[in-house]
């Protein structure tokens, strides 16, 4: 198995390194196996948890469950189990691929350029979440006075 140091993670992870570098490094002493942890923001926000954090695939995924009846729910649970994980993969193949691309060179800058947030994120969240509570105070109140 590839070597990946703390300081390429933590140049990876951005923000909130400190959470995440125990649990990546219990993943590495799993020789990359999987063991359920617990991320409350993946649990709470999983759709816009995931677009910040650049997973884009489960994102798309999640987007397209959350239409299904009774499954969101199954699905926030997911999330919160597994988050830590799917960040730990996609940060230990992105690292593993930047080393073996530019051998012999500190990656730690490209793995902040390839991994990190997206800050935005949480602000079209937002956006979205209060059009979504207009629109649906609106669609109320229109409703009620064409059913008076």
């Amino acid at each position: 198995m590839d070597i990946v140091t703390d300081n390429e993670y933590v140049a990876f992870i951005g923000p909130e390194a400190h959470k995440y570098l125990p649990r990546f490094r219990m993943f590495d002493d799993l020789a990359g196996n999987f063991k359920a942890t617990w991320n409350w923001s993946a649990f709470f926000f999983t759709f816009w948890w995931l677009l910040y954090r650049k997973l884009y695939a489960y994102a798309a995924l999640v987007f397209v469950l959350s239409f299904v009846p009774y499954l969101n729910f199954a699905v926030m649970i997911a999330s919160g189990a597994v988050g830590y994980f799917l960040c730990y993969r996609k940060a230990r193949t992105d690292i593993v691929r930047l080393k073996q691309a530019f051998p012999g060179m500190d990656v730690a800058m490209r793995c902040a350029e390839l991994g990190g947030v997206h800050r935005f994120v949480i602000w079209v969240g937002i956006l979205v979440s209060v059009l979504c509570i207009l629109a649906a105070l609106t669609l109320g109140v229109v409703g009620s006075m064409l059913g008076e």
